[in-house]
């Protein structure tokens, strides 16, 4: 039985091309992210320290800081962080003379919404003003007290939306781990981002729809 190598040359030669063009548009992809990627955004908490058997503890602060480590200016338009916290819940009913025994419980993540758009100018540092906010519907049932450790309120970054200096719209993945997604209009878009960022058949059926209601006569009362 013959072999015929007469077309490996050519097949050698198809995937060295399709190689090329898969590095070529990788590294083109990470160019166009690299002003998306010098964006960090973290938060400063404070809060009070007190033992489960006093008052709890309902009221956080916190404060948004956003970087921009690139040489060009970006758009920070959306951010959606979340707050994770820990509680002390009782095991045994605390007795007057002693201050009982306390379990410590993770409370719901629920994320939350920061609105913008902000201007971030090149290598500038932003530090948003502090926000009172309140973590008592995050605490799990029977929640006495915030756990008293440092780290038992948390703010993360889930994604951001940012708009680069040549009008591209990214997502950002912290939460997932992943890269920053490049939002086009066919892009699957999240059910909390702002209204100009969804998808312009989605924001069309709404219009429409907007149009239709205002069309029709008020509903007669009595």
């Amino acid at each position: 039985m013959k072999l015929d190598l007469g077309s490996v040359p050519a097949w050698l030669t198809v995937g060295s091309i399709l190689l090329a063009l898969r590095i070529f548009f990788r590294d083109r992809a990470a160019a166009d992210r690299k002003q998306v990627d010098a964006v960090a955004i973290w938060w400063e908490i404070e809060r009070d320290f007190k033992p489960p058997w006093e008052a709890r503890v309902e009221q956080i602060k916190l404060r948004m800081c956003v970087r921009n480590g690139s040489d060009l200016p970006v758009e920070l338009t959306y951010v959606s962080p979340v707050i994770a916290t820990r509680w002390t819940v009782p095991v045994e009913d605390p007795r007057p003379d002693a201050p009982g025994v306390w379990d410590v419980v993770s409370g719901e993540n629920r994320p939350d919404r920061f609105f913008g758009p902000v201007d971030l100018p090149p290598q500038k540092t932003i530090e948003f003003d502090w926000q009172e906010v309140n973590v008592v519907h995050l605490a799990p049932q029977d929640a006495t007290q915030l756990d008293p450790s440092p780290d038992a309120v948390r703010c993360s970054l889930r994604w951001a939306l940012v708009r680069d200096n040549a009008g591209r719209r990214w997502q950002t993945r912290h939460a997932a781990g992943r890269r920053a997604k490049r939002i086009r209009w066919w892009s699957r878009h999240d059910p909390a981002f702002p209204y100009d960022w969804k998808n312009p058949i989605v924001r069309r059926f709404w219009e429409a729809r907007n149009r239709i209601r205002a069309a029709l006569p008020a509903p007669k009362r009595g």
